[in-house]
């Protein structure tokens, strides 16, 4: 009789607890990133901020779109600092003729949770110089999408319809953390 009691006293504690979890998760708004990247360098960049609403699935999302870099050079400086104050800086210092080839196609770029379409920026601007297109969608509850949380399962097919809204040719999926969810559902 005791060990059932224990056993109903430590069930009612991890459900407790799993709730307060679950409602953390649910509550959580994507991490801001203007100091990362503003809107005008956004544009400067050369990306499109498009919508997406969904007809079949009754919800919207914004994404960016990137066209290959027609530049010949290629130079940024990022200056990020840890939850624990220490400071690092990532560059890029690139040329076109210092690549080894130039590619083709669409690279689809797929944010974490808490994060939004403007932290994979930096990324696409070394992809774009190497001759892809790119698009990076926010998932749905994340950056500029009003929706609830998907968590990569019913993300995946909103973002496929966007792919399918601009692709034509080869297509990479290139994911960071849960994004990963998003595009396993995708190649599935």
């Amino acid at each position: 009789m005791i060990k059932k009691l224990i056993l109903a006293f430590v069930s009612s504690i991890a459900i407790g607890c799993s709730t307060v979890v679950t409602e953390y998760i649910e509550r959580s708004n994507s991490f801001d990133f203007k100091e990362i990247v503003s809107f005008d360098s956004i544009e400067t960049y050369g990306f499109k901020n498009n919508r997406h609403c969904s007809i079949e699935y009754k919800v919207c999302t914004n994404n960016l779109l990137g066209e290959p870099l027609e530049k010949n050079k290629l130079r940024y400086e990022v200056f990020l600092e840890s939850f624990s104050g220490v400071e690092s800086t990532v560059s890029l210092d690139i040329s076109k003729s210092s690549l080894p080839e130039l590619h083709s196609g669409t690279v689809v770029l797929i944010h974490g949770f808490r994060a939004s379409k403007e932290f994979m920026l930096n990324s696409t601007l070394y992809i774009r110089m190497l001759g892809f297109r790119v698009i990076v969608p926010d998932l749905l509850g994340h950056g500029e999408s009003d929706e609830d949380k998907e968590y990569g399962v019913g993300d995946s097919k909103i973002v496929n319809e966007i792919i399918n809204k601009y692709e034509n040719n080869t297509l990479y999926i290139v994911d960071n953390s849960m994004g990963g969810t998003t595009a396993m559902h995708i190649l599935l």
